[in-house]
């Protein structure tokens, strides 16, 4: 009996050990598991705040752009009046001009009236 007892105690030590052995890697794998989720999570945060800059840069880049092209489309409105109010100079100047040469054609025509 004392031999059944020894080879069940050697047994249960074998096993014991073997067990305890499983538990230690076990362990040692949850805590590099829980190792990679840390930095996982590290890098994660990092990226959203990359993300957070990036758009952030974006939404000031296309503000900038929106007043620029606002203030390219003021200046071609300005310059479109401009030419409008030249060409409207042009054409009081093109009237006066006719109204003049209209009075010389008159004033001539009086003047060979008279001579005739």
């Amino acid at each position: 009996a004392s031999a059944t007892t020894a080879r069940l105690e050697r047994e249960l030590h074998k096993v014991t050990l073997e067990g305890q052995r499983n538990l230690e890697a076990a362990l040692a794998e949850h805590e590099e598991t829980q190792n990679s989720l840390t930095q996982l999570g590290r890098e994660l945060l990092e990226c959203r705040e990359e993300t957070r800059y990036a758009h952030a840069r974006l939404e000031c880049q296309l503000v900038a752009h929106q007043q620029q092209q606002a203030v390219m489309e003021e200046g071609v409105e300005r310059a479109r009046e401009e030419r409008e109010r030249e060409r409207e100079m042009l054409e009081a100047e093109v009237l006066e001009v006719r109204r003049q040469k209209v009075d010389m054609e008159r004033e001539f025509g009086m003047r060979e009236s008279a001579r005739e």
